[in-house]
């Protein structure tokens, strides 16, 4: 299954090169690159130019991975039918680095958050309620969104190591250790990716998602 882990990875980068917030930013003539934190994901839409562009860009980053899911499972469901959950990943994880580094934009993307919804609602959607609990629980609490991304990221491996344990999803067994490393790689690569968020916060000057809602209205 060695190649098709690495077709399935390209599969996945080649979906990912759809810059969502990119494309639809630059049809309404903004440069998402020059504005707010200069990112093309969706927190930075939502900031820029309000929650309908964010809900779009969050929306297509999510679909975006969720169909580079669906067309790995089409291509190797018959060669693979137990390994097909783990190609799935591979996929998964082209797509955050289409995502996070297209080459037609200098390898600057987003940070694959939106994305990472869209793997995991493709692969195992029930892993989506202790993250989405976790997420809101801290949005609410503190009104960082990269707090909330980072938290999730990492704890991602192990919720689906421990709800893969408890048999709430169905993973063949030979398949877990590798999917869980892929997610701690990809969890890994967030942390980066959020880095100049992470000394933001440091110093307390990370902005508050709400409140720059607020002042946006203004």
């Amino acid at each position: 299954m060695i190649l098709s882990r690495i077709l399935a990875l390209l599969i996945g980068y080649v979906f990912g090169l759809f810059e969502t917030g990119y494309f639809y930013s630059k049809k309404q003539q903004i440069d998402l690159r020059r504005r707010g934190s200069g990112n093309i994901g969706a927190t930075n839409t939502t900031r820029v130019m309000g929650v309908k562009a964010g809900i779009i860009v969050l929306v297509g980053d999510a679909l975006k991975a969720f169909l580079a899911l669906f067309a790995v499972r089409l291509l190797f469901r018959h060669a693979y039918p137990e390994g097909v959950c783990l190609l799935q990943f591979y996929a998964g994880a082209g797509v955050i680095l289409g995502h996070d580094f297209p080459f037609y934009l200098q390898f600057k993307g987003g940070k694959g958050v939106a994305s990472t919804f869209g793997i995991v609602a493709g692969s195992y959607p029930l892993m989506l309620i202790p993250e989405a609990l976790i997420f809101f629980a801290i949005l609410f609490a503190t009104q960082y969104v990269a707090l909330c991304s980072m938290v999730c990221y990492t704890l991602l491996p192990i919720v689906f190591l421990a709800m893969s344990h408890m048999g709430w999803i169905t993973v063949p067994a030979a398949y877990v250790p590798e999917i869980a490393i892929l997610l701690a790689l990809l969890a890994l690569l967030t942390l980066w990716q959020h880095r100049s968020n992470i000394v933001r916060l440091k110093n307390g000057e990370e902005s508050k998602f709400f409140d720059s809602l607020k002042k946006k209205e203004v």
